[in-house]
């Protein structure tokens, strides 16, 4: 079971398109050296358990990641989930219409550190 959850985890990765064509750029590759096992479980339960799920689409999750990322004030994430947003067809503008739809629950300097990141991804 748990070789199926890595399995499926590189998938869903690959299928974002901002993991690499493997599906491991990214924290899974930058850890590994040092944290082999924190690497496999961002695999493992982030992708091959949390988005292996079957009510939302990568779309729904992308958005999620997002809006979260953006309320923990983590412009990093918020750039490489915008990139995996409009690899799943999200135009750009919905993704900064979502962002600024944050900005009375999140605060304006959350919401200017996640428009900068968004427009980042947008621009690259």
């Amino acid at each position: 079971m748990e070789n199926n959850r890595y399995e499926k985890g590189i998938e869903i990765r690959k299928s974002l398109g901002v993991y690499g064509e493997d599906g491991l750029s990214g924290s899974y590759t930058e850890f590994e050296d040092i944290a082999p096992d924190h690497s496999k479980s961002i695999v493992e339960y982030c992708f091959g358990t949390c988005w292996n799920q079957g009510l939302l689409d990568n779309k729904t999750r992308e958005m999620l990641v997002v809006a979260a990322a953006a309320a923990q004030d983590l412009p990093e994430e918020v750039e490489t989930h915008t990139r995996g947003l409009m690899n799943q067809g999200v135009p750009s503008g919905e993704v900064i219409e979502a962002i600024v739809s944050l900005c009375p629950y999140i605060g304006f300097p959350k919401t200017n550190h996640a428009l900068r990141a968004a427009k980042k991804a947008i621009e690259t």
